[in-house]
């Protein structure tokens, strides 16, 4: 869209209305700008009993030589008592530069002062010209344009450009874009001169949105990601804050990039998620030229994504319900279809994922519910991980064996074609294939079963709990972060009563953490009530690496060839188990 941008030397001294505390009194004085005439109107209420005191007004430059003065007295206007000093006009001869304004008083404690920016009014104009024809220009650059001449441009707009010169090629791309696609007007006129400051102060937002967009290309890596977002997006009110682009965050719902600042629900899970893996990988990997619009968009879809690989199940299904403008495609007449049960099985399996869009997200949870509607089952869930280890037990082991006379012993050619993709990982094929005839283990909704995915904290304790037949019933909730109504509560409290699994320091189980190699095997010690001789030792390269919590049982396991290292002779004790590691452990155990 073709922008117009009218300068005239009207605008010469764009000035913003300026507050600034007087003394201990918190009222403001305020520099009004009249660019028409080249002058400015000095004003200010103050905390006094007493009124006509003579008020001095100081115009100082950068070396602190007085360039002119004034002097007024105070009037009562009502309870309050105010100075107002006449119009001054500056000097024709001033020259560009950084001034300050000082006023002194009997009943100020100290001088007030206010910093004071003054361009020349044709080099203003030569500058709004510049920015202007490289706007409307498809081969001009608009961040080059401000840089040039040392920055003259930049400094006599009132614009920090000095970010520019630190964006990438695909930064300065973004940069450029949403400049140029930005509307802006500044009017003929030289008596409008309020038109005039309100139409260069959105040419300069403009600029600030443009600058916001080159940085979030540039994020890499989890600093970034949470410096933009302190900087950028805004989770509360605005605040005055300097570090803070106001113009583009200010109270104008139209410029904030947080679009649900009004839900507090949202701000919770944006809070909440912010700084989840999930998202971070995400806003780091998003690429392209954005504009603030669509970058709003952006930030709401990672949080809800976020949630659903990252948190429960039963938060997964509040993004879905309470947020179906971005899931409209969810067939929710299906779902109702569903039992208790099935629900907690759809649940299981559609939640913990990470999906590329909302409407991927939509698309794959219709697809568990169509299967298990057709009968086919779930499409995924097992696999499973916990992420439970760390430290000592503070309970007796219970001693249960994991048997395999618990489970009939299925021939694995009559299921072998069950799952498309178990080559990733054929040293696990009949472990896999083994402990899903016994329903230990599922695929996912495409017919495979992702062998090289990791495994969650609950679904390792589910798949634990499972292959030794443990009592789900009866057992009471110990954890803050596992809900009554969760799919893995039952599996959790039954884990906890028989002391496979402690809490952290806060009381939380972290369902949905991805499990470790030692705390898989620190699990599988307890349950089994195994106990490791001295004469098990550990042969591995990274044996330093192996915590104190998990030696015993990584020499018991890997003595007695259950456990195998990594290839390159390793453990990787704090890698993440994979779910072909987790259904070979498994199998072993219940073959014995």
């Amino acid at each position: 869209m073709k922008r117009r941008i009218f300068v005239s030397i009207a605008v010469a001294l764009l000035l913003c209305i300026t507050a600034l505390t007087v003394g201990a009194t918190n009222e403001p004085f305020v520099v009004e700008p009249d660019a028409a005439r080249g002058a400015i109107s000095v004003s200010g209420t103050i905390a006094a009993q007493k009124s006509n005191a003579m008020f001095i007004l100081r115009f100082i430059d950068a070396n602190g030589t007085e360039i002119f003065a004034d002097y007024t007295k105070t009037k009562r206007k009502g309870s309050e008592v105010v100075f107002e000093f006449d119009k001054i006009y500056l000097p024709k001869t001033l020259p560009n530069g950084e001034y300050k304004i000082e006023i002194s008083g009997p009943d100020l404690p100290q001088p007030l002062t206010m910093d004071y920016t003054y361009s020349d009014p044709f080099k203003v104009l030569a500058a709004l010209r510049a920015v202007a024809d490289a706007t409307q220009s498809d081969s001009k650059s608009v961040g080059a344009t401000l840089s040039a001449n040392g920055a003259d441009y930049a400094i006599t707009l009132g614009i920090d450009i000095s970010e520019y010169s630190k964006f990438s090629d695909k930064a300065k791309e973004a940069f450029e874009t949403i400049v140029k696609t930005a509307e802006y007007d500044i009017p003929a006129g030289e008596e409008d001169t309020t038109q005039n400051e309100r139409e260069l102060n959105k040419l300069k937002s403009a600029l600030k949105k443009a600058t916001a967009s080159a940085l979030f290309v540039m994020a890499d890596d989890k600093n970034d990601v949470a410096s933009w977002l302190e900087r950028f997006y805004f989770d509360t009110a605005p605040k005055q804050d300097e570090s803070r682009d106001e113009s583009v965050l200010g109270p104008d719902p139209d410029a904030n990039l947080c679009v649900k600042n009004e839900d507090e629900d949202f701000l919770k899970l944006f809070n909440d998620t912010k700084t989840d893996d999930d998202f971070v990988n995400r806003f780091i990997k998003a690429e392209g030229n954005y504009t603030i619009e669509q970058i709003k968009k952006m930030i709401d879809e990672m949080t809800l994504l976020s949630i659903i690989c990252e948190k429960t199940d039963s938060e997964a299904l509040s993004v879905l319900e309470e947020y179906p403008e971005y899931f409209e495609e969810i067939d929710w007449n299906a779902y109702d279809e569903l039992t208790s049960s099935e629900e907690v099985e759809a649940l299981d399996e559609f939640a913990g994922e990470s999906y590329e869009s909302c409407e991927a997200a939509a698309e794959t949870f219709n697809e568990i519910v169509d299967s298990i509607l057709s009968g086919g089952g779930s499409s995924g869930g097992g696999g499973g991980g916990s992420s439970g280890g760390g430290g000592s037990s503070n309970k007796k082991g219970s001693n249960i064996a994991i048997s395999g006379a618990l489970f009939e012993q299925t021939d694995t050619d009559e299921v072998k074609g069950v799952f498309t993709d178990l080559e990733q990982a054929a040293w696990a094929k009949d472990a896999i294939l083994y402990l899903h005839s016994n329903g230990i283990v599922n695929g996912r909704a495409n017919g495979s079963f992702a062998p090289n995915d990791n495994v969650t904290r609950a679904e390792f304790i589910k798949m634990v709990i499972s292959a030794m037949s443990i009592n789900t019933q009866g057992s009471g909730n110990e954890f803050s972060d596992v809900k009554a109504n969760d799919w893995f509560a039952p599996y959790v409290a039954a884990a906890y009563k028989n002391g496979l699994v402690n809490g952290d320091a806060n009381g939380c189980f972290n369902p949905n953490e991805k499990i470790t190699r030692q705390d898989m095997v620190t699990i599988l010690f307890r349950a089994t009530g195994a106990k490791a001789s001295e004469s098990m030792t550990l042969e591995f390269s990274d044996a330093d690496t192996i915590s104190e919590y998990a030696r015993s049982a990584v020499a018991y396991f890997s003595s007695s060839g259950i456990v195998n290292g990594m290839g390159d002779g390793s453990f990787g004790a704090r890698a993440n188990a994979t779910r072909a590691q987790t259904a070979t452990i498994l199998y072993k155990l219940m073959t014995a």
